[in-house]
């Protein structure tokens, strides 16, 4: 039994369910989800994923892809300005990545850890997939979600320390691109 804090009716709910599996809601919800340790691998390499932005001074986004066994088998980050492609974001990198290897765009057994919460341009290619959860560390705040109607079941990782240091790869990037 899983217990999640629902953000789109603001209460406290139980799931009997695999990670949520009953909560049907037609807006992009958003639920506090607390990880277990198998979470810490995740995070090291998308932390190691971050760093490759800074050589192509690209915005520090990552993501990763896990199997419904939480092992890692893809793994992306934004290469929009390496490679100049408006449509290169780390998710849509990640998804492209499994989808050649798998040679299969039915992902409906995997689950998308990212840094920050996809933008409607990434949410519409994860529909494509069929990829039911995405778990992220840093809320997107460019990003109206209000009007977008998906079946994605956002879980927001609750590490306060893990998002410490995403957040302060994020601040840095910016401060030093205004320099």
């Amino acid at each position: 039994m899983l217990v999640y804090n629902c953000h789109c009716k603001g209460d406290v709910r139980i799931w009997s369910g695999p990670e949520g599996s009953s909560h049907k809601n037609l807006v992009p919800c958003t639920m506090t989800f607390y990880l277990g340790e198998y979470m810490n691998i995740f995070f090291k390499q998308i932390i190691k994923e971050l760093e490759k932005c800074k050589k192509s001074q690209d915005v520090p986004v990552s993501a990763v892809i896990v199997d419904k066994n939480n092992i890692l088998v893809s793994k992306g980050y934004n290469t929009r300005q390496k490679k100049y492609n408006f449509c290169n974001h780390a998710e849509i990198n990640a998804i492209n990545s499994l989808f050649k290897k798998n040679k299969n765009k039915n992902l409906s057994d995997y689950k998308l850890i990212v840094t920050l919460k996809p933008c409607l341009m990434c949410i519409t290619v994860i529909e494509q997939a069929n990829i039911k959860k995405v778990y992220y560390y840093l809320e997107n705040i460019k990003c109206d979600y209000s009007k977008y109607i998906t079946s994605i079941i956002f879980l927001k990782i609750n590490d306060e320390e893990q998002k410490k240091i995403i957040e302060k790869k994020l601040k840095s990037f910016f401060l030093n691109l205004r320099k």
